[in-house]
């Protein structure tokens, strides 16, 4: 990483388990896509409505050259009382998973759907239409 990991703590106490749990995650980001520029995450408490049996919400924000990815959080909820550490990895698991999304969109090995002109499609179309066949087995 260009920029050290950030981790900041709003309105929790700073947890060290927390913060060497997110950086040992995003140390294995590094591992997908090498030229991350930075990666920022914060900790803080839920929304007063949404307190449950999550301690606290996390967001991770990784920006590369070009591009950033934000995860808010991961649904976690219906697993019920969770480690701190259970969380960071479940939220750097989906942080992972469109890192390995996005650099492949990057290099071009995404599938893309063949683009038909449209005057072709237009005749291939009217083609159909008009053949004598209905289709049916006889």
């Amino acid at each position: 990483m260009q920029v050290p990991l950030t981790v900041s703590f709003h309105g929790i106490p700073v947890s060290e388990p927390i913060r060497a749990a997110c950086w040992a995650e995003a140390e294995k980001l590094e591992h997908w896509f090498n030229r991350i520029t930075s990666c920022h995450v914060t900790a803080s408490l839920p929304h007063r409505h949404q307190r449950s049996a999550r301690p606290f919400d996390l967001r991770v924000r990784l920006t590369l050259p070009g591009h950033e990815i934000i995860v808010d959080r991961v649904k976690t909820q219906s697993r019920g009382i969770e480690k701190p550490e259970l969380i960071v990895h479940d939220t750097f698991d989906e942080v992972r998973r469109q890192l390995q999304d996005c650099v492949a969109r990057m290099r071009g090995n995404v599938k893309l759907h063949e683009v038909i002109p449209p005057q072709e499609a237009l005749s291939q179309e009217q083609s159909h239409e008009n053949a004598d066949d209905d289709g049916l087995m006889r």
